[in-house]
């Protein structure tokens, strides 16, 4: 059997809509289908330009096959902005968070009204670690009802899931982060071990030891963040690893992992100059504005981020927001 396209099928709907005589009762299955095929496509505002001439036909057809397309097709155009909405809104909050911006991570996640914040994840398809995120925000900013949500939302996945490791270790993470309590962390750390996800291991890591650190316990804070150093080199999480080598070295460290090849390809593989352009460039700068910022030429600028977009497989600026947000705020 040949696949056809969405678009293809909406053509044909076109076509057809376009023959003399057509009984009415086809022309609401044409409509009510060329509306699915439109949204299939990811074209939902060409869908919605033909919504009032296909419930028209369709409410005067009495087609029952029309009526249950186009109240699909209807679903998906209602479900699927606010899904899109919802994700967009998330993106942006990842990325502001990554460049430090906590109060507008937040500012974010209430673009669609303040309650919203606290439905913005899980999204679908969902991950379980993004509560961890949410926390960070709301912790930096003083939302107590954002934290107290995050907590619950995990806490509720736990209880559904009580065997799935790193729903627990999620759960877990959560609670010490928005309690700042190191046994909650320690049982993350000790969940994610267990489970398929070395960055949330290394990211509860990390935490872990900021905490046991900050609280007194020297060695073993260290002994923690050592750790989640060689999580990230090995997984190829470069920013994450600068920003614990930066915590070891205010704790008087400086930790090396000798054995690697510097790679060619990926997140390791940008020097230094350019991964500083992409962290700018991920901030919505224009290339112009980061040469200013980086006192250096839009040329020598355009070239390092060409050779970023290169070694990280990506096309657009968009991509590249998205994959640093992503990379980024694992650990906070």
């Amino acid at each position: 059997m040949i696949a056809v396209s969405a678009d293809v099928r909406a053509e044909a709907g076109r076509r057809a809509l376009a023959l003399a005589g057509l009984p009415g009762d086809l022309r609401a299955r044409h409509l009510a289908r060329l509306v699915h095929n439109l949204v299939s496509a990811g074209r939902p505002q060409d869908a919605r330009k033909l919504l009032g001439q296909a419930r028209h036909a369709v409410r005067s057809a009495g087609d029952p096959d029309a009526t249950f397309t186009l109240a699909v097709s209807e679903a998906l155009l209602e479900t699927g902005a606010r899904l899109g909405q919802c994700a967009g809104a998330w993106l942006l909050a990842l990325i502001a968070l990554q460049g430090g911006d906590a109060a507008a991570a937040r500012a974010h996640l209430c673009a669609l009204g303040e309650d919203e914040r606290l439905t913005i994840v899980p999204l679908n398809p969902m991950d379980v670690t993004d509560e961890v995120l949410l926390a960070r925000i709301a912790m930096a900013v003083g939302d107590g009802e954002l934290a107290a949500s995050a907590v619950a939302t995990a806490q509720e996945r736990l209880r559904l899931n009580p065997a799935v490791a790193s729903i627990a270790g999620t759960a877990a993470h959560v609670e010490g982060l928005v309690t700042g309590d190191a046994d909650h962390l320690a049982l993350a750390v000790k969940c994610f071990e267990e489970g398929p996800r070395p960055l949330a291991l290394a990211s509860a890591l990390e935490d872990t030891g900021k905490v046991l650190a900050g609280r007194g316990d020297r060695e073993e804070g260290i002994a923690m963040l050592g750790q989640a150093l060689e999580l990230y080199h090995r997984a190829g999480a470069s920013w994450d690893a600068a920003r614990v080598r930066r915590r070891l070295r205010a704790l008087g460290v400086r930790r090396r992992i000798a054995g690697m090849v510097p790679p060619r390809n990926g997140w390791p593989g940008l020097t230094e100059c350019e991964l500083e352009v992409v962290r700018h460039v991920a901030r919505g700068l224009t290339n112009r504005q980061v040469a200013e910022r980086l006192f250096l030429s839009q040329h020598t600028v355009n070239n390092h981020l060409r050779h970023a977009f290169t070694k990280l497989d990506v096309t657009s600026r968009v991509e590249l927001a998205r994959l640093a947000a992503i990379h980024d705020t694992m650990a906070g």
